[in-house]
C-alpha cells in the first residue's frame, strides 16, 4: 500500500515550512513501530538472510470469532531449538501480561491480551515489513529536524526531504530475556529521505526511503545484548 499523507495546504509558489514537514512526517510515522521482537516465530539464518525457522502463528480461532493473532506450539515440536526459542518469547510475553496461554494435552495456545494488542504490529505501510510478519513492538520513530530539502527532478512539484529522527519507547516491558530476539524495522539510518509531491495546492508524502525493505536482511537485526 502506498503511503500518501497531506503535508499541509500551501500556495503553488511556496514550499512547505519546516514545521509543516515535521508535523506531517510525525503523522506519517505515528502508526509505525521501530524496535520489536518476533511474535510467534523464531529466526533461522540462511546463507543470505533470516527467515522464520519455526512459525507458530495459527489461523485457528478456536471459537466463533477470529482473533487478531493466535499461536499454537505443538508439544512434540519442543524437540526443535527454534520451537523452544519461540516458546521462550511467548512465555515471557505471557508473564508480562501481553499474551494469554492455554495449555492442552498436546499443545500450547497463545492469544493477545488487551494490553498486548496495543503493541502488536503486522503492517507494511512504509515497506518496512514486506512479509507482514507479526511483532510485539516497544518503540516508534520521532522526526527531529529537516536536514535538507531540494527538488527531486526538473519538475518543481517534486521535493526530496532528508530528516533526522530518534526512536522513542512506547512501552517499558522489554526484559533481558527478550533482548536477544530484538529487531529493528526501517528506517534504520538517520537522516532518512522522503519524496514529497505537490498535488493541486497541497504537498503530500509519496514515498519514503527505507534502509532495508525486508527485515529478512540480516543487517536489519540487532545483535544479542
Amino acid at each position: 500500500m502506498a503511503l500518501v499523507l497531506v503535508l499541509g495546504t500551501t500556495s503553488c509558489s511556496a514550499e512547505p515550512s519546516e514545521r509543516t514537514l515535521l508535523d506531517a512526517l510525525q503523522s506519517a510515522l505515528a502508526s509505525e513501530y521501530h524496535d520489536c521482537v518476533p511474535l510467534g516465530w523464531a529466526p533461522a539464518l540462511t546463507t543470505t538472510s533470516y527467515v522464520p525457522g519455526y512459525d507458530a502463528t495459527s489461523s485457528d480461532a478456536g471459537g466463533w470469532f477470529q482473533a487478531l493473532w493466535i499461536a499454537v506450539i505443538r508439544k512434540r515440536d519442543l524437540s526443535l531449538p527454534t520451537a523452544r526459542k519461540t516458546r521462550t518469547i511467548l512465555d515471557e510475553l505471557t508473564r508480562l501480561g501481553m499474551l494469554k496461554r492455554i495449555e492442552f494435552s498436546d499443545r500450547f495456545r497463545y492469544h493477545l491480551t488487551t494490553r498486548g494488542s496495543d503493541y502488536f504490529y503486522d503492517q507494511n505501510e512504509l515497506g518496512n515489513n514486506s512479509e507482514r510478519w507479526p511483532y510485539m513492538c516497544f518503540s516508534r520513530v520521532i522526526p527531529e529536524r529537516i536536514a535538507w530539502e531540494r527538488p527531486s527532478s526538473a519538475d518543481a512539484g517534486h521535493l526530496r526531504v532528508a530528516f533526522t529522527w530518534k526512536p522513542v519507547p512506547v512501552g517499558a516491558w522489554m526484559t533481558p530475556r527478550l533482548k536477544p530476539y530484538g529487531v529493528v524495522l526501517s528506517p534504520t539510518m538517520s537522516p532518512t529521505v522522503a519524496t514529497l509531491v505537490r498535488r493541486r495546492e497541497q504537498w503530500v508524502v509519496a514515498s519514503m526511503d527505507v534502509s532495508y525493505p525486508s527485515v529478512a536482511n540480516r543487517a536489519a537485526w540487532l545483535p544479542p545484548h
